[in-house]
């Protein structure tokens, strides 16, 4: 996944256009569209693994209930989610 990642920084640093925190923002959406759609397996485990990540530096509560909505409109079924986001903490 760091080759992937690697590869998404390079191509938003090289887009003339972005600069400073666009360019991470950039890379990051690219890295999840290539991630969903090249790896499907393990994107769920990528979305919890950041999450996990983000959520011990957040003092706020996750928005959980929005973010497993949106990953159910992107085909994951309530159980997969359950299993997945069980421990996180949210709102």
């Amino acid at each position: 996944m760091s080759d992937v990642w690697r590869e998404c920084l390079e191509l938003s640093q090289d887009k003339p256009d972005l600069y400073g925190s666009a360019v991470t923002k950039n890379a990051f959406g690219l890295f999840l569209h290539l991630i969903f759609h090249g790896r499907p397996d393990k994107f769920l485990d990528v979305v919890t693994y950041f999450l996990s990540s983000i959520s011990r530096e957040e003092s706020e509560p996750l928005p959980l209930d929005e973010l497993k909505k949106d990953l159910v409109d992107l085909g994951y079924t309530g159980k997969e989610l359950e299993t997945a986001f069980f421990g996180f903490q949210g709102k």
